[in-house]
């Protein structure tokens, strides 16, 4: 069964922003979240917290998530430089 994804509206502003190799780098990492979970096979993860993980797109871009594993949800609250993320 597929994860439904849940963005910020935040995010889908600061896509306009981004590198163009970042956003088509964020569209394979929606897709890979979205088919394989939380923790996608061959993605840096990095558990933060109960339920919040962080992603790396590239050297400098994250996202971060929080997950909910009963309803099989992950809301994508952050996206952009690293200097930011945390």
């Amino acid at each position: 069964m597929k994860w439904s994804l849940q963005e910020k509206k935040s995010i889908l502003k600061n896509l306009r922003t981004l590198p163009a190799n970042v956003v088509e780098i964020y569209a394979v990492a929606r897709e890979d979240l979205q088919a394989l979970g939380p923790v996608p096979k061959g993605w840096d993860v990095r558990k933060i917290d109960v339920n919040e993980y962080r992603l790396r797109l590239n050297y400098r871009y994250r996202i971060r998530y929080l997950v909910d594993e009963g309803i099989k949800i992950i809301s994508i609250t952050y996206l952009g430089h690293r200097k930011d993320a945390y």
